[in-house]
């Protein structure tokens, strides 16, 4: 008899405008690829908006809401900012948050919901933290979102009737809801089996051995 493969479930909650998520993905992506158990391990992405106000049609740069939101200088943002595109450059990541638009994100969760079902969740994640963080493109604009779910390999077509109705909509609703039942406040945040939460900000080792643990106390007994 094959034995069943034991699979660990990782919810991955994070936003699209979170400069930090997209660190957070390649650093869980870069854990994933260190354990080798890849096929034993689901991540599921869940929605989470920073910033559920924010406006569906692309106006201020990051920058700019950052100095009117928080009072702060030109020269304090961009100091900020820098240190954060440091960071990703450390992950191999070439981010250009100068000209980052935060807009509102509910329609880009809708779509990964589309994307999930067919098998194409990590490659759309990919394509929209991309184009907030490095491409200064608006993730709430539909021509956008159809030309990044092309090119993660949807159904464009599809993908605009998807963004054209209300699909979805329930389903990152519910995802906001867990988040709160779970007391998930920041993202990129891990919840693994349901219970256990931690940030996907950790290095790509300590997100292996805290997997790697869990895959080990789903084990059967020898």
């Amino acid at each position: 008899m094959t034995a069943e493969k034991i699979t660990v479930r990782v919810e991955l909650f994070s936003d699209m405008i979170c400069p930090f998520c997209y660190i957070g993905k390649r650093r869980l992506d870069r854990a994933l690829a260190e354990i080798g158990r890849r096929d034993e391990i689901e991540v599921v992405y869940r929605s989470f908006q920073l910033d559920p106000f924010a406006a569906r049609v692309a106006g201020e740069t990051l920058p700019e809401r950052e100095m009117r939101f928080h009072g702060l200088s030109r020269e304090t943002v961009d100091s900020r900012l820098g240190m954060v595109a440091a960071m990703a450059k450390e992950e191999g990541l070439d981010y250009d948050l100068g000209k980052a638009l935060p807009v509102h994100t509910f329609d880009a969760h809708r779509l990964m919901h589309f994307a999930a079902e067919h098998g194409k969740a990590p490659e759309l994640a990919e394509n929209l933290l991309r184009a907030y963080a490095a491409e200064g493109r608006s993730i709430a604009d539909h021509d956008t979102l159809v030309e990044l779910a092309g090119a993660a390999g949807l159904d464009r077509e599809r993908a605009k009737a998807t963004l054209a109705s209300d699909a979805y909509a329930g389903a990152v609703r519910e995802d906001l809801d867990r988040a709160a039942r779970l007391g998930v406040g920041g993202v990129p945040m891990l919840v693994i089996d349901g219970r256990r939460g931690m940030s996907a900000m950790e290095s790509p080792d300590v997100l292996a051995r805290m997997l790697t643990r869990s895959l080990e106390r789903k084990s059967p007994a020898e």
